[in-house]
């Protein structure tokens, strides 16, 4: 959906089994963005905001680039939360969201999954009785257990040991030390519990930024710090 400029002059070959008899070695310029593309998320955005800020009488929100807002004078409230192409509706009737989606249309294609239940791998259960909504990352906490083989690993009800401080000096100095983390994917871990801490588990947050402090060069304690973090989860995904 989102379109080139006039400056931004791509060409691409014909795709396999699409190239016309008599095209020679003439190519494709693009109109549009293709998955792949390095202007491809940001000319998307620049077309879905000129749809509902232009188009639908939406408002940017100030401090989050990617959520917008309507307010109608009837009292109706509308927000859009949008993550590239998913996009979360909330409003305080289901007609208005109906009427929302029926307005998207016109512009772009639009495929209506219903009511939220899964979100970027977050699980989001609703009670209306009790007027309540819990989001959970059950299920993605399962999936980077099993990653990193840990998915058996005796549970704690803390994610960092108050008595063992990290520092640099854990970090390896020795060829043997070295050879001990090579094949550790410290970062990869790292970069798996920083996803669950900005999701829905802020309270490993802390751990996670002291321990992303060694990514350059972990050590052998600051690898064991890690593993507590994902024994933790394993103990309280539910939270």
């Amino acid at each position: 959906n989102g379109e080139l400029t006039d400056d931004e002059v791509i060409y691409m070959k014909h795709p396999p089994g699409f190239k016309p008899s008599g095209s020679g070695t003439r190519v494709l310029r693009l109109l549009k963005t293709l998955y792949g593309l390095m202007q491809s998320g940001r000319r998307w955005y620049q077309k879905l905001k000129q749809i509902l800020c232009e188009c639908m009488g939406f408002s940017q929100c100030d401090v989050d680039q990617a959520v917008f807002y309507r307010a109608s004078a009837n009292g109706d409230f509308m927000v859009v939360a949008v993550h590239v192409d998913d996009c979360t509706l909330a409003a305080k009737t289901l007609k208005v969201i109906e009427d929302f989606k029926a307005e998207l249309a016109k512009h772009v294609e639009v495929t209506d999954l219903g009511e939220l239940h899964w979100l970027l791998g977050m699980e989001v259960k609703r009670d209306r009785d009790a007027r309540s909504i819990h989001i959970s990352q059950l299920a993605y906490i399962d999936s980077i257990l099993r990653r990193y083989n840990l998915d058996e690993a005796k549970p704690l009800t803390t994610p960092m040991d108050p008595n063992v401080h990290l520092s640099t000096a854990d970090c390896p100095s020795s060829t043997a030390d070295h050879a001990l983390m090579r094949n550790v994917d410290y970062r990869g871990a790292v970069g798996a519990l920083m996803y669950a801490a900005l999701g829905t588990r802020p309270d490993i947050a802390y751990a996670v930024s002291t321990l992303s402090r060694y990514s350059q060069n972990p050590g052998p304690n600051h690898w064991t710090a890690v593993k507590r973090v994902f024994r933790y989860l394993n103990g309280t995904k539910d939270l």
